[in-house]
């Protein structure tokens, strides 16, 4: 449970993500894949789970850009 929190701490964006662009968006997508090879090399499965989802999430948004 205390993952999850920090997961979803991580995952706070200082602007909408629907609102960004394609190139803030691969800058994101960038910046969350990092936090979670972080995340898996400290073990940390569970918040590395909620960051692979939304970076997910966050590639499909881009691929519907273009």
């Amino acid at each position: 449970s205390i993952s999850r929190v920090i997961a979803k701490e991580e995952v706070r964006f200082e602007k909408d993500p629907e609102s960004m662009t394609k190139k803030e968006l691969e800058k994101l997508i960038g910046d969350i894949q990092k936090k979670m090879q972080k995340a898996a090399a400290d073990l940390n499965f569970e918040a590395a789970a909620e960051l692979r989802d939304k970076m997910l999430e966050l590639k499909k948004q881009l691929n519907d850009m273009e």
